[in-house]
């Protein structure tokens, strides 16, 4: 499928990857950059593109150039998790942005290939986040039944 309804804008990509550059814990940051550099080399057309755009985004923002051989090293589903669960560093416009772009290679992959497993890795961790918070703050929260 080559279509993507609400794919975002190359500039909304580039503030993207400013942001996860500059406001993330860098080695968060760098693996998001992987993710994205991963699931480009499954995508095709202005997918491909876009997710080209945030991953040049995101390293040009590094306090450090990553190195080459860096960028093709799968990301540890433990990583992902950790990433998830330690919460969400960036403007709200980049999360969205980032969900979109995620989705629509999603789409176009399927949610079950390996280079998307860290995203849903990630997610979990997420989840598992916010779960402990709403339970820490004394509601009872079981996610299975929402």
């Amino acid at each position: 499928m080559d279509e993507y309804y609400e794919l975002p804008t190359r500039m909304q990509v580039a503030e993207m990857g400013v942001d996860i550059g500059l406001k993330c814990p860098t080695n968060v940051a760098e693996m998001w950059a992987r993710i994205l550099h991963r699931l480009s080399l499954y995508t095709s057309g202005e997918l491909t593109a876009q997710l080209r755009v945030g991953v040049d985004s995101i390293l040009d923002n590094l306090p450090y150039r990553m190195p080459t051989a860096r960028i093709n090293v799968d990301v540890p589903y433990q990583e992902a998790y950790n990433a998830g669960f330690a919460g969400n560093c960036t403007q709200f416009s980049s999360t969205l942005t980032l969900h979109a772009l995620v989705s629509a290679v999603e789409q176009s992959i399927g949610h079950d290939h390996v280079d998307i497993m860290p995203v849903r890795w990630y997610r979990r961790g997420l989840r598992d986040r916010c779960q402990g918070i709403v339970e820490g703050a004394g509601y009872l929260c079981d996610v299975d039944e929402l």
